[in-house]
């Protein structure tokens, strides 16, 4: 079924079938429209539905790819060839999905056990954006960025991509810029350790395949924020205010005014004024549940996209990421 609603469905087909009674008396009402899209959706998220580690290993074990002779097929890599012998292959070699690792992990969140598992997969031209990666910015490092797509599944699971991004001084005489992912990370929930596992394994891989080393100079990859997810991430706590309205009126406003902080500085201070307000208003279990999750030492550091003057190639991985998503509809910025 198409996105539109119930109501709009039936006026197409009221449409479609205009004069012509003996089918119009057999359209389905409303109601029985709706009630068909909640059993197809229902049904569709049973189909996908992945529920253990062993169902996700299932599915990932025949994707497998972690020697370089899945890699390279048999061949040897040389560097100085590799280019023009790669272009020679046809192209569902080159854009066939590797699995470089599958994973799966316990936590605690809230005093409560929680368990969740990823898979982390390429294309062996996708993966090759490391291998040029470190040949083009080796004397500086390698700048990594990673971004977060949402609701890709009806299990809720997340999409995040990994890699870098380039500029080009293009033929109109103005530089163009574009994210160059290296990896995707397919996860059942966000946590540090799903993001531990993303990095490890692609310097790992690089390492292994084409012998670089991936040196990775952004400060912390571990946990890269936007603020779309953190806005997001807040909304889920919403049950630490007194009232729900607070969210909508006060926080999600200043989450806002934070993101366009113009230095880690004005971030500090500007944060602390948001929260003292949220204090003064008597939320303060929220007050606390957000600075520790944002504003500590050891984790202000892990959301650096907070800042954006600083990091302005958030707004390349979101254009990546409604690439993924079929979305026309950037997040807030």
């Amino acid at each position: 079924m198409s996105k539109e609603g119930p109501q709009a469905i039936l006026n197409g087909m009221l449409m479609k079938y205009e004069g012509q009674q003996h089918l119009l008396c057999h359209l389905p009402t409303r109601a029985m429209i709706k009630n068909r899209r909640g059993y197809l959706m229902r049904q569709a998220a049973k189909a996908a539905s992945i529920d253990t580690f062993a169902d996700l290993y299932q599915w990932a074990s025949l994707r497998m790819c972690q020697d370089k002779t899945r890699f390279f097929n048999g061949q040897t890599f040389d560097r100085t060839i590799d280019e023009k012998i790669f272009a020679s292959e046809t192209l569902g070699f080159q854009n066939e999905m590797l699995v470089l690792n599958c994973f799966e992990h316990r936590y605690v969140e809230e005093g409560k056990d929680h368990k969740s598992f990823g898979v982390i997969m390429t294309t062996r031209r996708v993966f090759r954006n490391a291998l040029y990666a470190v040949e083009g910015q080796e004397s500086d490092g390698v700048f990594a960025a990673a971004d977060g797509t949402y609701k890709l599944h009806y299990g809720n699971w997340v999409l995040v991509a990994f890699g870098t991004y380039r500029n080009r001084y293009t033929d109109k005489h103005v530089y163009s810029k574009n994210f160059v992912p290296w990896a995707y990370l397919f996860v059942r929930t966000e946590h540090q350790y799903a993001y531990e596992q993303l990095y490890q394994t692609v310097v790992k891989y690089a390492e292994l395949f084409f012998g670089v080393d991936l040196d990775v100079k952004l400060g912390s990859i571990t946990v890269l924020d936007c603020p779309a997810h953190v806005a997001r991430k807040c909304r889920e706590k919403t049950s630490l205010l007194t009232y729900s309205e607070y969210f909508k009126n006060n926080v999600e406003i200043n989450i806002r005014q934070m993101h366009h902080a113009r230095s880690s500085e004005e971030f500090k201070a500007m944060a602390k004024l948001c929260t003292d307000k949220w204090r003064d208003d008597k939320q303060n279990t929220y007050a606390d549940w957000f600075s520790k999750v944002y504003l500590s030492d050891s984790r202000r550091a892990t959301y650096p996209a907070f800042y954006p003057r600083k990091m302005r190639w958030s707004r390349i991985t979101e254009l990546s990421r409604r690439a993924v998503s079929g979305s026309s509809e950037p997040r807030p910025e």
